[in-house]
């Protein structure tokens, strides 16, 4: 039950935010790209062009790659390819990437390539090196690795000309890659580990996520899943630390679905078929918020291989069906090899043998089309076995031994035992019992090294077959029984046949050859008989002497054997024992592994759920581009915090709404004062409003959390699109949103204790003034070396006292005036507690310390505060 909520929890956070993310993202740049169109009205010549392309790449942010490519067309139509050579350049580079990113690689090539003759010159070595990684990259999607490699070297040339280490890691990133699909893991892996080393030296966690993910997949495809599994986990962790810069944010979750969609193939791999269509349908959902199709339809395939070992045949199809849809719309010929493959295992499965090896053929062709030897080795190999069973042991034959030599190169040894076991069948077939059994043999070794047991209790039957054709039934009877012993239950009625079969022609054999050496025995006797009288005389004469001895040597054995009895059943009660505390200690470790693994799944659930709140909070340079001096000290207690954060600004044109009556009976002792994060405004915010809120919600950790999702999205509601500035009308309004949610679903009863602390404070320099209400906050202003504090009303967003009492929120409004501090704060830093004192630190003792540290550079004040 705990791991279906904490699943449940995980994809409506995930939904929720990217949903919210998505709306934030977009009004922002909508807001540019407007400013940018009615620029363009009277924009000319050159200014135009530079205009053009910035409204290109703000519809490409968008991912609105229809008026992108709109734009960037402009540009080069009106620039005429030569005249303008800057714009042209970045106008087809620009081109490239939306035809990259909507898959129509061939049309990419051509805008790139004109980029990159545009390019051409010495001091653009960093933009060479950039669009020769990307046609280095469509070049791969296509197949074309001979190009992609040419492109990659050119590029990794270039990169470490500019000194470029983050260029550098990633060309050697996608140079593994190629390597890999190559087979070759070894060259691989050394090319992944070196770009893994520079990325850390640089602090790039987007790039060693990405790197570490791929060696996880070469431990895979050697079959060590532990290791991959490890390798995949340090991938999350990398990712997880990406800093919260807008522009990588969807690179981040592009990444942590492809890490999560591995995870999937290493639990198939385990046979935990239900964890692995988890981590398959998270990465899905991810994806499809990112609209990455080509990622969708590969976890779309990995579902259908789970399905196919779960032996749901129909629900396999139906998902590699759902993949081919979306590899036909995109060209990507390597997910097209893989989801043939998937459907002749899907028929194979169901003894439909010629549409399996329809299906298998069709994936060796592109796999052969891209040199991909792994794929190549895989397709022969059920091509083989395939013309196995419907009696075709020639064509068998062939196919067999070109997989067993490319899984030999590859070192693939899952590859080398299966191939090998099915060459063996293949021989025992046409009566080659001597080679049959040394490929058997050749299998067996491999397969009790990778402690494969399929393939061992296969081999083992044929085997005992080919004892049994051979009349070698002593052999046959020995391997049968190997081969039960891997059975999980006892013999069945048909396999009891066989044995009782065996074990009575092997006695009968054994009867037959006693028979024969009794009568040649018999002649010997008749010849000894007369020898035989000469000697007995002397031996019983003999044997008198001999009586004595043995009665003294037969009571001393006598009681050597009483006491090796009693120590043997001593040994044996130690033994068992032994054996019962064995049994315990493993079943307390198999306890204590799953406890952990329970404690994993839920601490690294809320942790993503950190990454997304992360996500929904302000990145806080926006708030230092208008107050240079200014910190933001948020440290959630419980990973994920029901505090919350929110700033933006709105142009004084776009018909906000508000008051500017001065209420004097609401100021402090000086009233031409306004704090602002202890430096003057930044000019950056003339003829702008900036609206800074902070909230605390009710709990800690995940429900805190959520009701810090409703909060952001009700201010968003509230000031961008409603365009309230007024810190008592905005707060006003959260209330009523509240309300409306909370009744709206029939939860406003006597017991509800949903509420809410919060203060906003809103600037306007063009009005020098700026404004502030709380509900149940106060607020610090600090001039002249005094610091007064601004009380707000005495209640919270309760939905209870509200509705009783009707409460208004003052509106406090102050003159503008540079110099001044205000700090806005919850009651989180107050109400810790303090270790020394064994008290709670205290509002006193908070504003104490405020005060005495305000003459500091704001940074080194939160130094302070965190100490």
């Amino acid at each position: 039950m705990n791991k279906v909520y904490v699943y449940i929890e995980f994809i409506i956070l995930s939904v929720f935010s990217l949903f919210v993310i998505s709306i934030t993202n977009a009004q922002d740049t909508n807001l540019k790209a407007d400013s940018l169109e009615k620029l363009l009205i009277s924009a000319q010549d050159t200014v135009r062009y530079r205009v053009l392309i910035d409204l290109a790449w703000e519809y490409y942010a968008l991912q609105n790659f229809d008026k992108s490519f709109e734009y960037a067309s402009k540009v080069i139509e009106a620039t005429g390819g030569e005249k303008q050579e800057k714009y042209s350049a970045e106008a087809y580079e620009l081109s490239g990437n939306i035809s990259y990113q909507r898959a129509e690689y061939d049309l990419a090539l051509k805008y790139l390539l004109q980029a990159l003759k545009f390019y051409n010159k010495p001091e653009k070595t960093g933009k060479i090196a950039i669009i020769s990684n990307l046609l280095g990259n469509t070049y791969y999607l296509l197949g074309d690795y001979e190009n992609a490699i040419t492109y990659y070297k050119q590029a990794l040339k270039r990169s470490k000309s500019a000194k470029n280490e983050k260029g550098v890691a990633n060309i050697m990133n996608n140079l593994g890659n190629i390597l890999y699909d190559w087979g070759k893991y070894d060259d691989a892996l050394k090319y992944y580990l070196k770009a893994v080393d520079i990325s850390k030296q640089i602090g790039n966690h987007k790039s060693a996520g990405s790197m570490l993910n791929n060696i996880g997949l070469v431990y895979y495809d050697w079959g060590d899943y532990i290791k991959a599994l490890k390798y995949f986990k340090k991938s999350l962790e990398e990712k997880k630390q990406i800093p919260k810069v807008q522009a990588d944010k969807l690179d981040k979750w592009k990444g942590i679905a492809a890490t999560l969609n591995n995870i999937g193939l290493v639990f198939k791999e385990l046979g935990k078929y239900e964890k692995s269509i988890r981590y398959y349908q998270l990465s899905i959902l991810i994806s499809e918020q990112l609209k990455a199709d080509v990622d969708i339809a590969k976890n779309y395939n990995n579902i259908s291989t789970v399905y196919i070992e779960w032996k749901k045949f129909e629900k396999a199809l139906e998902y590699a069906e759902k993949a081919m849809l979306i590899y036909e719309k995109t060209g990507f010929k390597l997910g097209k090899a893989a989801t043939f493959y998937n459907l002749g295992e899907i028929f194979d499965r169901q003894n439909q043998f010629e549409n399996a090896f329809k299906y298998f053929d069709k994936a060796l062709k592109i796999y052969e089309e891209l040199n991909n030897k792994l794929g190549i080795a895989q397709s022969l190999s059920n091509l083989g076995n395939i013309s196995l069973i419907l009696n075709r042991d020639y064509i068998a034959v062939e196919y067999c031994t070109k997989a067993l030599e490319i899984f030999k190169e590859l070192e693939n040894k899952k590859g080398i035992a299966n191939i090998s076991g099915i060459l063996g069948e293949i021989y025992g077939k046409k009566g080659e019992y001597e080679s049959s059994l040394k490929y058997f043999e050749e299998s067996n070794r491999i397969s009790e090294e990778i402690k494969n047991i399929i393939f061992l209790e296969e081999n083992y039957l044929n085997i005992s077959k080919i004892y049994e054709r051979l009349n070698k039934y002593d052999k046959a009877l020995k391997y049968h029984k190997l081969f039960s012993n891997y059975k999980d239950s006892a013999f069945n009625e048909n396999v009891h046949k066989q044995i009782v079969e065996i074990q009575t022609k092997y006695e009968t054999e054994k009867n037959k050859k006693e028979l024969e050496l009794l009568n040649k025995n018999k002649a010997l006797n008749e010849a000894e008989i007369k020898r035989a009288r000469i000697l007995r005389n002397s031996l019983i004469i003999g044997s008198v002497l001999l009586i004595l001895l043995v009665v003294l040597i037969l009571n001393r054995y006598k009681v050597k054997a009483k006491a090796n009895t009693a120590l043997a059943k001593k040994n044996q009660e130690i033994l068992n024992q032994n054996k019962q505390i064995e049994q315990q200690k493993i079943l307390l470790e198999n306890i204590n592994s799953e406890l952990n693994l329970k404690n994993t799944e839920i601490t690294d659930s809320i942790n993503y759920a950190r990454i997304i709140q992360d996500m929904v909070l302000p990145d806080d340079n926006r708030l230092k581009i208008y107050f240079p001096d200014s910190f933001v000290l948020f440290l959630p207690k419980n990973i994920v915090s029901g505090d919350f954060y929110w700033i933006t600004t709105l142009h004084v044109s776009d018909g906000v709404t508000g008051s500017h009556e001065v209420d004097s009976s609401t100021m402090p002792a000086v009233t031409n004062k306004v704090a602002s994060q202890g430096v003057t405004a930044s000019d950056t915010l003339t003829n702008n409003i900036l609206v800074v809120a902070v909230a605390d919600c009710t709990g800690h950790g995940i429900p805190g959390a959520f009701m810090s999702m409703i909060g952001n999205t009700l201010m968003n509601e509230i000031v961008r699109h409603k365009k309230i500035f007024c810190p008592s009308e905005i707060i006003k309004n959260m209330y009523s949103g509240l309300m409306e949610l909370i009744t709206q679903r029939n939860v406003l009863t006597g017991s509800c204790d949903i509420d809410m602390d919060i203060s906003v404070c809103c600037f306007e320099p063009n009005e020098a003034l700026f404004q502030v209400s709380c509900a149940k906050h106060t607020i610090f202003l600090i001039e002249d070396e005094q610091l007064f504090s601004i009380t707000g009303e005495k209640y919270f967003l309760n939905f209870r006292d509200l509705d009783k009492l009707s409460v208004s929120f003052s509106n406090h409004i102050f003159p503008y005036h540079s110099g001044n501090c205000i700090y806005l704060f919850t009651d989180g830093y107050p109400d810790q507690f303090d270790n020394c004192s064994k008290q709670m630190f205290s509002n006193e003792r908070f504003k104490c310390l405020i005060f005495k540290n305000n003459l500091l550079p704001m940074q080194k004040c939160v130094n302070v505060l965190v100490c």
